[in-house]
């Protein structure tokens, strides 16, 4: 059995995987505080708060991956 591999696409894929990660790092603490920012308007009435109950598991999730990330 052989696996073949096509490697200017796995070094395509591979540039473009670079280049997401240089982004996410240059850009997340301006992101994260966008978030933080955002947030504080929702949740001051029952729709808000609702939707603050579905929003949040997905924001911790964000966050607690991206957070470790390191800062330039």
């Amino acid at each position: 059995m052989s696996v073949d591999m096509d490697i200017a696409t796995v070094n395509r894929i591979g540039a473009q995987l670079i280049a997401i990660g240089d982004d996410m790092e240059r850009e997340w603490g301006k992101f994260r505080r966008t978030v933080e920012t955002k947030r504080t308007g929702i949740g001051v009435d029952p729709l808000g708060t609702a939707f603050l109950g579905e929003y949040r598991p997905a924001e911790s999730s964000v966050l607690s991956h991206a957070d470790p990330l390191p800062e330039q």
